[in-house]
């Protein structure tokens, strides 16, 4: 089966031919019609390609999904450990557990907790100012032909149809 650019070269050599009056158009419909069915051959063959390249990503996506579930439970088990450990070095005023692998030593950190903001004197506060640009609005000036110093529309193609947009 011939590749798209194959089939490219080969339409613009009997488009060609057709042009420069060299050959009829009657008389190339033929290969035209045979061009036509290696198009639609590939056309099929994308989308097949493409529907099992979905269900890979698909399976790939539930997998990591479940590894993702994994982690966390590792993560909470190990949280949880971390917790037990805690408190018991606490509650037995314990500093310092000597083993054979390593020692496991209690630290203490410090942060500020704030129960109540209101009652937080006004020196205290920061102000933030955050600027952003609209580009939902920049993209409506521009599309009524308007000039936005620094901003450009940009035409980006996407495929539609069968299995290469997730609406069909």
């Amino acid at each position: 089966m011939p590749s798209l650019y194959e089939i490219t070269e080969l339409m613009e050599e009997v488009t060609e031919l057709i042009d420069t009056g060299e050959v009829a158009k009657v008389d190339m419909l033929d290969t035209i019609e045979l061009i036509e069915k290696e198009i639609l051959k590939n056309t099929d063959n994308f989308t097949k390609f493409n529907i099992v390249t979905k269900n890979n990503i698909s399976n790939i996506d539930d997998e990591i999904e479940r590894l993702r579930a994994r982690k966390k439970t590792l993560e909470n088990r190990e949280k949880y450990f971390k917790e037990v450990v805690t408190t018991f070095m606490v509650n037995n005023n314990i500093k310092k557990l000597r083993g054979s692998l390593s020692d496991i030593s209690l630290c203490y950190s410090e942060s500020v907790s704030i129960p109540d903001v209101t009652k937080v004197n006004e020196e205290w506060f920061k102000t933030k100012i955050t600027k952003t640009v609209s580009k939902e609005e920049i993209k409506k000036a521009l599309k009524r032909g308007e000039v936005v110093n620094g901003c450009l529309l940009n035409k980006n193609p996407y495929l539609r149809g069968g299995s290469w947009d997730e609406n069909f």
